[in-house]
C-alpha cells in the first residue's frame, strides 16, 4: 500500500484502522485518523458496556444524571440517558458523540470461536490496530501482538495503555485523573498550600488529549516506517510519560534546582498576573486574566487606564516592587475591572500591547466572534441526540483535506455491522442474521451486560 499518491482526495484513504479502544483517548485518535481519511472500525461488544465512551454502566441509574448541579460534565442531552421518543442512551452519552465522529461502530463478541474467526478476517484486511486498555486486557482475549502479526505480518500495533507495558505499574488501571496525579500534575495545578486546596477539581485531562493525538502521529509515522521496510511492528505508548513531556518546568526546576514548585493560584512567578472581577452581563461578576511582564507592559497598561493616581506610587515603580506588592496592586486593579465589561478590558490591554483574555463560560465560548470567525464549531445532526454544535478539528490544515465530521456524525453501537459484514467480509443476509440471532452482534446492550470487559 503506498499511502503518499497525490491522487487521493483525503491523505489516509485507503488505510484500515481497527479500534478495540476506550474512554476518552483511543476514541479520539481513531476519530483524528477519521478525519484524515482513514477507514476508523470501532469494536464493541453488546457483552460489555466499555470504558465509559458510552457511559459508565450499562443501563445508568436516571437519578445519577437528572441532576443539574453534578451531572453537568459527563451528561446526556437534557440530563435524560433515553431520549424523549425512546432514543438509545448508549448512543446519547457525551464521550461517544463527542469522539465517535467519522467511526463505522461494529459489534462483534469475539469470545467464541465463530466471533473471533470474524475478527481475525477482519486483522487480516486492517492496516492499524488501536487499543488503549489495561496491558493484560487485550492479552487475556487472546489479541497478543504475536497472535495478530501471525495473522497480519503488516500490522501496526498501537498500544497505549496508562504506565506502559513493562514495570511495577503495568496493570495498574489507569483514568485521566488518576494519571494526572501520579504524575504530579493535579498537585502542581493546585491553588494554593491550603489542605482544603491540595489538589485540583480538574475534570479535563490533558492525558486523554496529549494520548490521543500521539497515537494519531504514531500510526502515520508506523505507515511511513512500513513503507520502508514492508514491515509491521508494535508501537508502544505510556500515556503518563507522554503527558510528561509537555509539564517540563516542573521536572526541569526540580532536576536542576531542586525544587517543588509552589502554588501560584491564578499568579505567576515573574510577572504581575491575577484573575480579576469585571462588570457581568448577569447577576454576580464575570472575570478576565491580565498578565504585565515587564516595564514596558506595566507603561503600556498604565497608559491604558489613562494613568490612575496609584499607579504613580513609588512601590509600583518596577517589576521587584510591584512584585512584593502585588496584593494591594491587584486590589486597585480589580476596582478598575470592575467598571468594566470582560471582553471590552480585552480589547483595551490588548490595543496597548498587554496580555488579557475575558474567562469565558460555555454560553460564552460558543458565541466567540473569533472562534465563530474560524469556523471552529461543526453543526452536527445525530440521530439519538438531535442537532447540536460540537468542537472542530485540531488546527487548519491548509492544503490537507478532511472529512467533514457532519457527514459522519458519532457512530451508534452497531450502526455499521451489515457494512463491516456484509461489505467487508462478504457475509450473506442468512449468516448475518445468524450472527443477530446469536447474540454476536447487535445494537443494544443485553440485559446481563456488564460494564467493562
Amino acid at each position: 500500500m503506498i499511502t503518499n499518491t497525490r491522487k487521493k482526495k483525503l491523505p489516509l484513504e485507503g488505510v484500515r484502522v481497527l479500534g478495540f479502544t476506550q474512554s476518552w483517548t483511543g476514541p479520539f485518535a481513531g476519530m483524528l485518523l477519521g478525519d484524515l481519511g482513514a477507514e476508523h472500525l470501532r469494536l464493541e461488544q453488546i457483552q460489555y458496556a466499555g470504558g465509559m465512551t458510552r457511559g459508565l454502566t450499562s443501563f445508568p441509574l436516571r437519578d445519577m444524571w437528572i441532576n443539574k448541579k453534578f451531572g453537568r460534565t459527563m451528561q446526556y442531552p437534557d440530563h435524560e440517558p433515553t431520549g424523549p421518543n425512546g432514543e438509545y442512551h448508549m448512543n446519547r452519552f457525551s464521550f461517544g458523540n463527542c469522539h465517535l465522529q467519522n467511526t463505522y461502530g461494529f459489534t462483534l463478541d469475539f469470545t467464541r470461536p465463530i466471533g473471533m474467526d470474524l475478527l481475525k478476517r477482519i486483522i487480516a484486511i486492517s492496516d492499524i490496530f488501536l487499543e488503549n486498555n489495561t496491558p493484560s486486557t487485550a492479552p487475556k482475549l487472546g489479541l497478543t501482538p504475536e497472535y495478530l502479526h501471525e495473522i497480519n505480518p503488516k500490522m501496526i500495533i498501537i498500544r497505549a495503555p496508562g504506565y506502559g507495558l513493562s514495570g511495577p505499574y503495568t496493570n495498574w488501571k489507569g483514568f485521566g485523573a488518576n494519571i494526572e496525579s501520579s504524575i504530579g500534575h493535579v498537585f502542581a495545578l493546585r491553588y494554593s498550600d491550603n489542605p482544603e486546596h491540595a489538589v485540583s477539581n480538574l475534570e479535563t485531562y490533558s492525558m486523554d488529549n496529549c494520548g490521543a493525538h500521539s497515537l494519531a502521529a504514531a500510526a502515520m509515522m508506523g505507515l511511513l516506517q512500513r513503507e520502508k521496510s514492508g514491515k509491521g511492528m508494535l508501537i508502544e505508548i505510556a500515556q503518563a510519560e507522554g503527558v510528561m513531556g509537555v509539564l517540563p518546568i516542573f521536572w526541569m526546576d526540580y532536576f536542576a534546582n531542586g525544587r517543588t514548585q509552589p502554588a501560584y493560584a491564578n499568579r505567576h512567578p515573574t510577572a504581575i498576573q491575577g484573575c480579576y472581577p469585571t462588570k457581568g452581563e448577569k447577576e454576580g461578576y464575570d472575570w478576565v486574566v491580565i498578565t504585565i511582564h515587564n516595564d514596558e507592559e506595566w507603561n503600556n497598561f498604565c497608559q491604558a487606564l489613562e494613568y490612575p493616581h496609584w499607579s504613580k506610587k513609588q512601590k509600583f515603580v518596577d517589576c521587584v516592587s510591584r512584585h512584593n506588592n502585588q496584593d494591594e496592586l491587584d486590589e486597585h486593579i480589580s476596582s478598575w475591572s470592575r467598571q468594566h465589561n470582560n471582553y471590552a478590558i480585552m480589547h483595551l490591554l490588548q490595543k496597548h500591547g498587554v496580555p488579557a483574555g475575558p474567562v469565558l463560560t460555555e454560553e460564552m465560548v460558543f458565541r466567540d466572534e473569533h472562534l465563530l470567525e474560524h469556523d471552529f464549531f461543526i453543526e452536527e445532526t445525530q440521530k439519538w441526540c438531535g442537532t447540536h454544535k460540537y468542537s472542530g478539528y485540531t488546527g487548519q490544515f491548509k492544503k490537507t483535506p478532511r472529512r467533514n465530521r457532519a457527514d459522519m456524525p458519532a457512530t451508534g453501537i452497531g450502526e455499521y455491522n451489515e457494512y463491516v459484514f456484509k461489505g467487508l467480509l462478504g457475509l450473506s443476509n442468512e449468516d448475518y442474521l445468524a450472527l443477530e440471532k446469536e447474540h454476536y452482534i447487535g445494537t443494544e446492550m443485553l440485559p446481563d451486560a456488564k460494564s467493562s470487559i
